[in-house]
């Protein structure tokens, strides 16, 4: 009697080693999906934002080129009137 009652403590003491390891995993498991969501939000952050830098520029070079385009038609303008 004393041998069986041993093999059922054993066996549920490697139940509850089993159900703390699955808990582990399963915690783990969600670390990991937390820590995936939040670096890929900060490359989406990064991306955007760098995206945004190069539209500025963008946007100057095209407020350049338009004001020595404008600056150009004045002189090409002025120089039509006195001939």
């Amino acid at each position: 009697m004393t041998n069986k009652s041993g093999i059922k403590r054993l066996n549920w003491i490697l139940a509850l080693i089993v159900a703390v390891l699955i808990f582990i995993v399963i915690g783990v498991a969600q670390m990991f999906s937390i820590l995936g969501k939040k670096i890929e939000q900060q490359m989406a952050n990064e991306f955007n934002q760098q995206q945004l830098v190069l539209a500025r520029h963008i946007k100057d070079r095209i407020e350049d080129n338009v004001l020595f385009v404008e600056s150009y038609l004045e002189t090409v303008s002025g120089e039509s009137e006195l001939k």
